[in-house]
Parts: C-alpha cells; structure tokens; sequence
C-alpha cells in the first residue's frame, strides 16, 4: 500500500564506545519506520557534542530550499548520521528554541508572544481522491492530502495569507494498522496522515493534529478537506482560468503549457495544470507548488470578476461541491469566510508563504525537513503578536 512507507533509516550510535541506541524499527509489510517523538527525543539529548554540532543552526544555508546539507566527515570511531537524520534532529534542536509557557505565551530569541485572537488558521486539504467523500473509506482508501495550505484569516482586516506546506514535509503523524487499531506516532511523510484515517472526520483531525504539531503546537481552528476532483468544476463555474505556465517541462502534459506562455484552462486542463510534477525529478512535489500559487490567485482574481456580476456564485460554488468537501465548519461560517476574502485587496505574491525547509531525495521517496529556524519567525508573524515587555 503506497501509504505505507519504507523508511529504511536507523539511528546510529550515540554514546560513543559504550552502547548502540538503535531506534525500535516496527515491521509492517516488511516496511521499516521511525521511532516514536518520545525516543527520537531522547536519542536527540544523548548526541554527543560531533553530533550537536551537526544540528546547529548554521548546518542549514540561509535560503532554504530544495538542498544538500553538508557535513564533515566524522573522525575515527565517531558515529556517521545520515542526512535525513541529521536534518530532523536539527530541526527538533530548532523547534526546542520555541518555549511554550504555562500562561499561553510562548519566547523566541528572548522575546514573548501571544496567539492573535484576530487570526484563525485554517487548514485547507486537496485530497486525491476522485470518488465523492460521504460517508466512510478503509484506511488505505481514503486518499493523501496532496495539497496542503493553512490559511491565516485575519478577522479585523478581512485579509487572508497563505502558508503552503510542501506534502513530503517529514514529521510525526498518527497512524493505524489496516484494521484502524492506532499505531502511535511515527515519522513519515505529512501528505500520509489523512490516509490512517476513514476519509473523512478522522482522517481531517488526523492531518490537523499532525499540522498542528509540526508548526509548534499551533491551535487549528478548522479544516476543510476537498477532493482533488471538483478542480475542473469549479475551474469551469467561473468561466476557465488564465494561468501563466510556471514550471519548465509541463509541455509533457499539455502541448499548450509551454513555459512563460498564458493558457486559459478548461476542464481536465485546470486538474492538470494544478496536479503536474515530473516524478523522474527530484522533489518534484516543492517545486509543483509555484504552479499551486499562480492557480489559487489567478482563481481568486477570476472569481473576484465574477462575484461583482454574480453575487451568489460564492453559495452556487459549494452547493456544487458538497457531496466532495469534508469540514468542520457550518455553511455560514465558510460562506462569511469566502466573502470576506473576496471583499478584501485580493492575492498577490507577498500573500503567500512556503513553510521553509530542505528537500533531499534518499534512495526510494524524496523528503523535506522544515528548518525552524526560519519556520518560527514566520509562524509568528502570522498568527502571534508580540506583547510588551
């Protein structure tokens, strides 16, 4: 099953000379997984100092991106991380800078933060899948969030931004066995979370508690899930949408989508255009999203067009797509939120954030590690505010 993952990763000697702290591998289908949070933590605080340096801050370049970390050959008996696990525990070692207080206030660089009452993070999930999502699926029949993008609804302003979360983002997610029994929390590709879970309410909390605690704990205040297969409705509704072709090679796909060049999209062209990534290249899934961010504010600008014409396409737009959606919003609360964006200034690139990290390709899946260091400050420009001193 492709939501089943084979990891292969062992974490190597860490008391040097005395004892192996081998992470327990748990066997599933022959696949071998991570350790739980709990025992990746510990063997974190047991690295020795050759180790520490490793997950300093300065291991990472100052634009994250699609990287290679670079190290230095370890001497004699030291032990020899692999760079997958030299960017986790880089990245636990960052987010461990983020303290979290007993009065709801966190610190970062000796400075103090409250969560905005004004800001809500929503977290939005396209889901591959193309049969409608009522009712319940089988874990493993419940589709991947192959798009991930937490909007910060700004409440005062009726503004929104946009965090895109690359979907390979290695973090802790909660998983079952194939008969839905919980297997506790294991580090594994985010885009997998929703798949432990039935397709619907679950697999969404599912997916929102393992966002949540990639991002520092960060409250989620609501979800909304929507089956990759309404694109071309919904795309077709408002008329076709103008794109400009983003990413060198998609004339693979389409002969129209030539780099540089403007199509207008209609129907499967829009799934397409949205879905594309050269799997023969590495981490084809983080550079996708350029094209994700020049459909979402092209379709905002379009619907925007349109609403001016047409003041209930907004409502029209999920009756459509009810039977493909899976919330945890009411109909009013949705709807005000749609509107809202659509009375305000619109998108533009300032209005979108990528979650920073590093891509690597490992032998069989390419990984991303999210590089806190980065990640914090923009997490809390988005949903906190610093208090006075």
């Amino acid at each position: 099953m492709s939501w089943f993952r084979d990891h292969y990763i062992q974490i190597r000697n860490t008391l040097i000379g005395v004892i192996m702290v081998a992470i327990v591998l748990f066997v599933w289908y022959g696949v071998g997984k991570y350790r739980e949070r709990r025992a990746v933590e510990e063997l974190a605080a047991m690295q020795t100092e050759q180790s520490s340096q490793l997950a300093a801050e300065e291991t990472f370049p100052e634009n994250a991106g699609s990287e290679t970390l670079q190290t230095e050959e370890p001497a004699g008996d030291e032990p020899v991380l692999t760079q997958s696990e030299q960017l986790y525990l880089a990245g636990l070692n960052q987010k461990e800078q983020l303290i979290h207080q007993e009065d709801d206030t966190v610190v970062w660089q000796d400075k103090t933060y409250r969560r905005n009452s004004y800001m809500k993070a929503i977290l939005c999930m396209g889901v591959d899948r193309s049969d409608t999502m009522t009712g319940t699926r089988k874990v493993g029949e419940a589709g991947q969030a192959d798009g991930l993008f937490l909007i910060a609804q700004d409440t005062a302003r009726n503004q929104i931004r946009i965090l895109m979360i690359p979907r390979d983002t290695m973090t802790m997610i909660n998983e079952t066995d194939d008969e839905g029994n919980d297997l506790g929390w294991w580090l594994d590709h985010l885009t997998l979370a929703f798949g432990f879970g039935d397709g619907s309410t679950d697999s969404c909390e599912r997916m929102t508690a393992a966002v949540s605690d990639l991002l520092c704990d960060l409250e989620i205040d609501h979800y909304l899930a929507v089956n990759t297969a309404v694109i071309a409705d919904l795309n077709d509704a408002v008329g076709g949408v103008t794109v400009t072709i983003p990413t060198e090679g998609m004339e693979k796909k389409d002969p129209a989508f030539i780099m540089g060049s403007q199509v207008t999209l209609h129907g499967s062209q829009a799934e397409a255009f949205v879905r594309y990534r050269d799997i023969e290249k590495d981490n084809s899934a983080i550079n996708r999203m350029d094209q994700h961010k020049e459909y979402i504010r092209q379709y905002f600008q379009t619907l925007q067009e349109k609403s001016r014409e047409d003041s209930n396409i907004v409502p029209e737009l999920f009756d459509r797509i009810q039977d493909y959606m899976v919330t945890d919003m009411d109909k009013a609360e949705y709807l005000k939120i749609a509107v809202d964006a659509l009375s305000s200034s619109g998108l533009d690139d300032d209005s979108f954030y990528v979650l920073p990290g590093i891509g690597i390709t490992t032998d069989r899946f390419d990984e991303y590690y999210v590089t806190f260091n980065q990640a914090i400050p923009m997490i809390l420009q988005l949903f906190y505010r610093e208090t006075a001193s």
